[in-house]
This record gives C-alpha cells, sequence and structure tokens, in this order.
C-alpha cells in the first residue's frame, strides 16, 4: 500500500489558467451601453434630471402664455426647478418602486419555499464537510501510525537478513518470531487507516457535491428572471397609464407616440433587468424611462391645456399690478401679463423693494387665472398700509388702493 505523503511534502497542484474567450480590448454590446448609461447618470445625476424636468415643464408653460420661455426660465431660481421637476416626478418614483416590488413578489413567490430548503442542504452539506475533514484528520494520525508500525517492521526485516547472513541462528529465530507477531498488527493498521483515509476523502467529496447542488439551486433559473422581467414591465407599461390619462385625448397621432415611448421605456428597462439581474438597475431604468414618458405626457397636457399661476402685488407708490408668476427673486419680480386688447402677454419685471404685498394663487387656465389675478388684487387692495409722516402731516394708516385703483380693477374682470 502506497504510504501517505505529509502535506508539507506533498507536490502543488497546478493552477488551471483561464483561457480567455474573447479578444483583448473587445467590449460586448450589453457591456458597452451600461457603461454609457453609467457614464450619462455620473454626469447628470437624480437632481441633474429632476431639475432639466423641472426646467423643460416651465419653459412649455411660459411659451404656450406667449412668453419669452428661455428668457423667463433663465430667471427662476434653481429651488424652483427642483421642486417643480419633483412633483411631476414623484409618480416616476412611485411606479418604479412598484416595478421593483411587483418583481421581488415573483422573485419571493418562487424562490422562498425551494430556497429555504436549499439553504438547508447546504448548511447540513457544511456540517458533513467539517465533519469528513475530522475524520481525515483523524485518519492520518491512524495513517502516520501505520507508517511507524510498518518502519519498526522493516527494521527488523533488515535486521533478520543481517543475522541470517552473519549465520546467527539464535538471533534469527529471536527476529522471526517479533517478525511474526508485529506484521499482523502493521498489516492491521495498514488496512485500518486506509479505509479511514478512502471513507473521508469520500465523505468530503460528497459534502462537495451537496453543496454545489445546493448554490446552483440557490441561483435564479433564467426563465425565472425572464418571467419577473415580463411581471415588471406589465406594471411599467399599465401604471404609467393609470397616473396620467393624457393618452386617452390627446388625439390619434400623440396617442401612438405616447404609447410607443412607454413600450420603448418598457423594453428598455426589462432589457437592463435582464442583462443585469438586479433590482436595482431596473428601478432606475424605469425610474429614467416613466420619467420621459411623463415628460412627453405633460408637454402634450400643457399644450392642449395650458395653465399659469395667479399673483397679485401691492407697490409702494405704484398702482397694483396683476398677472401670472414667472419667478420671485431677491432683486426682483418676474410677473406674466395676460393677453390684453391691442397688447400681447408679456414679461414684467418689478424691483422687489417695490413690492409690500404678495399673494399666488394654484394653476388654472388662463381665463380663470386672470380672474383669479384680479380677485387677488381687490383682496390686497382691502388692507391698510403705513403711510409716513411728513413734515404736513402725521403717520397714518390707509387703504391700500384708492376708488379708483379698485374700480380699475373691477373693470378689467
Amino acid at each position: 500500500m502506497a504510504e501517505p505523503i505529509p502535506a508539507s511534502e506533498a507536490p502543488a497542484a497546478p493552477v488551471p489558467t483561464a483561457t480567455p474567450t474573447v479578444a483583448a480590448g473587445s467590449t460586448s454590446p450589453v457591456d458597452l451601453v451600461l457603461k454609457v448609461v453609467a457614464a450619462v447618470g455620473t454626469g447628470i445625476g437624480i437632481l441633474g434630471f429632476v431639475t432639466f424636468f423641472g426646467g423643460a415643464i416651465l419653459w412649455v408653460r411660459l411659451n404656450e402664455a406667449e412668453l419669452p420661455a428661455t428668457e423667463a426660465v433663465a430667471v427662476i431660481p434653481n429651488s424652483v426647478l427642483v421642486t417643480t421637476g419633483a412633483v411631476f416626478l414623484a409618480p416616476a418614483v412611485a411606479i418604479a418602486a412598484s416595478v421593483i416590488a411587483a418583481s421581488f413578489v415573483v422573485y419571493l413567490f418562487c424562490n422562498l419555499g425551494p430556497q429555504r430548503a436549499a439553504r438547508k442542504r447546504r448548511n447540513a452539506a457544511k456540517k458533513t464537510r467539517q465533519r469528513a475533514e475530522a475524520a481525515g484528520r483523524d485518519a492520518n494520525a491512524e495513517a502516520l501510525a501505520a507508517k511507524n508500525a510498518r518502519a519498526k517492521l522493516t527494521s527488523r526485516e533488515k535486521e533478520l537478513a543481517e543475522a541470517e547472513k552473519a549465520g546467527e541462528t539464535g538471533r534469527v529465530q529471536s527476529l522471526n518470531e517479533k517478525i511474526t507477531k508485529q506484521r499482523p498488527g502493521a498489516e492491521r493498521l495498514d488496512a485500518a487507516a486506509e479505509r479511514l483515509v478512502s471513507a473521508a476523502v469520500a465523505a468530503k467529496a460528497k459534502a462537495d457535491n451537496e453543496t454545489e447542488e445546493a448554490e446552483l439551486e440557490l441561483e435564479r433559473s433564467r426563465p425565472q428572471i425572464l418571467i419577473e422581467a415580463i411581471v415588471g414591465g406589465l406594471v411599467l407599461f399599465v401604471l404609467p397609464l393609470l397616473s396620467n390619462r393624457v393618452i386617452g385625448h390627446a388625439g390619434l397621432g400623440w396617442e401612438i407616440t405616447l404609447a410607443a415611448v412607454l413600450i420603448f421605456g418598457a423594453l428598455i428597462s426589462v432589457f437592463a433587468y435582464l442583462e443585469t439581474e438586479r433590482f436595482i438597475w431596473f428601478g432606475v431604468a424605469a425610474f429614467f424611462t416613466v420619467g420621459i414618458y411623463l415628460g412627453l405626457a405633460t408637454y402634450v397636457s400643457t399644450e392642449r391645456n395650458p395653465k399659469v399661476q395667479p399673483a397679485a402685488a401691492l407697490r409702494t407708490g405704484h398702482d397694483p399690478v396683476y398677472g401670472f408668476l414667472v419667478a420671485d427673486t431677491g432683486s426682483n419680480l418676474y410677473l406674466g401679463s395676460f393677453d390684453k386688447t391691442g397688447r400681447p402677454p408679456h414679461l414684467v419685471v418689478i424691483p422687489r423693494t417695490q413690492v409690500t404685498e404678495l399673494t399666488v394663487g394654484p394653476l388654472l387656465d388662463p381665463d380663470k387665472a386672470r380672474r383669479r389675478a384680479i380677485s387677488l388684487a381687490l383682496a390686497e387692495c382691502t388692507q391698510k398700509v403705513e403711510v409716513p409722516a411728513t413734515d404736513t402731516t402725521p403717520a397714518r394708516k390707509t387703504r391700500a388702493c384708492d376708488r379708483d385703483q379698485k374700480q380699475a380693477l373691477r373693470d378689467a374682470l
């Protein structure tokens, strides 16, 4: 029987080298797309995308109101752009979360029970391997004892040969008796050590195989990933339609365009999930694609039914002014004027130092917004303002607007 080789003397196993299957420097189309998406996402960022979205919405709204949209958006504070974009993109966040939730529910339904059993088998296999390793250490100890017994027997056999050569009859007889007694014990030790080593190796191999099988069961199969992607894609297609009803009354051309954008966005998100197999990428792709769809839907909605935010302001030493709010900065108040006979809408710039009172209403269509803005101005006119003292008159409180100013506002209604 071959004697066991100590671990320190065993030759090192050759390390397998991976054979390259792709030429150096080559990149698959999927890797290239993911790298481009990652680069664009890093450059723009979520905040940049939200800001851009808010600016685009306000630009469309101001352009439909026949104002110089580019100049008007340029003076709007960045915080307003972010807030506007965030309000309109909130459904995109909710839809992306719903897509991930739907796919994750499918994942749990397909994996919760089987994976629990696979984990139990894997843990049991790991414990079996630990026991096999302990048995292997015991077998090595037995093999070492058998080796020592075999070495002693070999030494006696050499002494016997020397005694026979020297003709020492008494010593030969004594050594023969000792060898006869030692050989069965050494052979038993060899056989026992061989059985233990073989059993330990077999148990370790079986445990490794069971562990590998359990690990394979823990991995999701391709059909399951495809089902998760399809369910998430359906949610990604249906929820935007339910959250934004523009596609139902936008006209045939726009309805086809919106449906195509939504389908294409769902396919892009499904593709990202199938290639990465990660829920996070599914959600990120869904957020951006739904955001693009909502942006286009918002453009269609604004074009068909533009809305503005009515506003009215009191000014020191001037008539009250009304219009729709464009921007309110630290230096100026920017209002858009409503369409009047003989004068188209235009941008009104009022120094902020002149403004003593500003009231803003909700988004309304232009005609309702004009009437609401005048009503806000009339409400402000009922307030009393402090008039500073002069050389001839003491300080006093008076109405913010006189009768003529109020009448002019009523006539505008």
